[in-house]
C-alpha cells in the first residue's frame, strides 16, 4: 500500500503542475484531502492531456503500474485517440489479465473504430470475468445492433435492464433498435421509459422524426 499511495501522490502532483494548480515543481505537500480536491477539479474540467502527462510520469516511475496504463487509455479514448487507447489497454491486460473493466474499455475503443466483431469478443471476455456488470451487456447490445443483429441486441439490452432497471441507457438503446426494426410501439415505450430515467435523447430524436408523439 505504501508504494501505491506514493504513486498516487506523484500522479496527483503531475496533474496539478501541468494544469497550473500548483506553484512549485515538488510534491512536498502530503495533505491527501487537499490533493484529492484539486485532482477532482482537474477531472471535472476534463483535462485529458493533463491526465495523460500525469500517467506518462507514473509509468516511467513504475512500468508495471496497471492502473496508470488503464487510466491513460481512458484519457486517450476521451480524446478520440482509440488506437493509442487500445495500446494502453493491451499493456494493462498484459500486467493484469483478470481486470474486466479493461476488456470492456478495449471493446468500447474497437466499437468506436467500427470494428464491432472485435468489440464483441472483448465484451464477452469482460462478462466472463464479471457477469454482473450491466453496462457491458448494454455495450455488447450496441455492437450487435450496429451489425444489424437486432435479436441479439435486444437480448443483451434485456439482460442489462434485468441487472440494473434504473439505468436509462439500455432502455434508450433498445428503443433505437426497436425503431430501426420498425417496432414503433415498443420503441416509443422504451424511449419514454429512458426519458423518465433521465435520458431523453432517443425520445427527442424519435419525436423529431415522427416515430413517437
Amino acid at each position: 500500500m505504501k508504494i501505491r499511495y506514493g504513486l498516487l501522490l506523484l500522479i496527483l502532483a503531475a496533474l496539478l503542475i501541468t494544469a497550473g494548480y500548483a506553484h512549485s515543481n515538488t510534491i512536498e505537500d502530503s495533505d491527501a484531502v487537499k490533493w484529492s480536491e484539486k485532482r477532482h477539479r482537474a477531472f471535472i474540467e476534463k483535462s485529458w492531456n493533463v491526465a495523460i502527462f500525469a500517467f506518462d510520469k507514473a509509468t516511467l516511475l513504475n512500468p508495471n503500474y496497471t492502473e496508470a496504463y488503464f487510466n491513460r487509455g481512458l484519457a486517450y479514448s476521451n480524446l478520440g485517440n482509440y488506437n493509442q487507447a487500445i495500446a494502453d489497454y493491451n499493456k494493462a491486460i498484459t500486467l493484469n489479465p483478470k481486470k474486466s473493466g479493461v476488456y470492456c474499455s478495449r471493446g468500447n475503443a474497437y466499437s468506436n473504430l467500427g470494428n464491432y466483431s472485435h468489440a464483441i469478443a472483448y465484451y464477452n471476455k469482460a462478462i466472463t470475468l464479471n457477469p454482473k456488470k450491466s453496462g457491458v451487456y448494454c455495450s455488447r447490445g450496441n455492437a450487435y445492433s450496429n451489425l444489424g443483429n437486432y435479436s441479439h441486441a435486444i437480448a443483451y439490452y434485456n439482460k442489462a435492464i434485468d441487472l440494473d432497471p434504473k439505468d436509462a441507457d439500455p432502455y434508450n438503446n433498445r428503443a433505437i433498435t426497436y425503431l430501426r426494426h420498425g417496432d414503433n410501439i415498443s420503441g416509443c415505450r422504451d424511449a419514454q421509459k429512458a426519458c423518465d430515467l433521465g435520458n431523453c435523447n432517443g425520445l427527442d430524436a424519435a419525436k423529431a422524426q415522427g416515430f413517437c408523439h
